[in-house]
């Protein structure tokens, strides 16, 4: 699961988009869109308000909104995240190094000209207001070994099921 250390690359870039203010919400594919988020419920939820706290659970970055809410952004494979321009990760072994524009899934532009941009050439992320973190369970960074050990037990299962 080599997505982990990448969102987290991504939360620490996406810091730079605190506190700056949406101007405007873009989706470049419908298909992007889970858990029933509408393009409509984005512009109502984030235009006009900006991001204060960037988290990650798991391999979900979590971006929260002022007055309320939340911004779920899933990477997969293939997503990278771009904030004014500058990568999270700059390489990534499952996807390509080019940057394409018709790529880019979804972004918001800041009041100030910048902008975040989710790129991702096989749609194997998307975007989610709100997201059921809890439904994700621990984070894998906040499980010590002795609880990994417990919770993986003695099992004959493949490890990645298991996890």
């Amino acid at each position: 699961m080599p997505e982990l250390p990448e969102v987290e690359a991504y939360r620490r870039l996406a810091q730079a988009a605190l506190g700056r203010t949406i101007a405007a919400v873009c989706v470049g594919d419908r298909r992007f869109l889970r858990g029933g988020t509408t393009l409509r419920q984005l512009r109502t939820a984030l235009e006009g308000r900006a991001f204060t706290a960037a988290r990650r659970r798991g391999k979900l970055l979590v971006l929260d909104v002022e007055g309320g809410g939340r911004l779920g952004l899933r990477f997969g494979m293939t997503g990278r995240l771009h904030v004014d321009g500058t990568s999270g990760v700059e390489r990534l072994v499952y996807s390509s190094d080019r940057r394409l524009p018709s790529w880019d899934r979804f972004s918001v532009s800041f009041d100030d000209g910048g902008a975040l941009v989710v790129s991702d050439p096989r749609l194997l992320g998307g975007v989610v207001l709100d997201p059921d973190e809890e439904a994700l369970g621990p984070d894998a960074m906040a499980v010590s070994g002795a609880e990994l050990y417990r919770a993986l037990g003695q099992s004959r299962v493949a490890l990645k099921a298991r996890l």
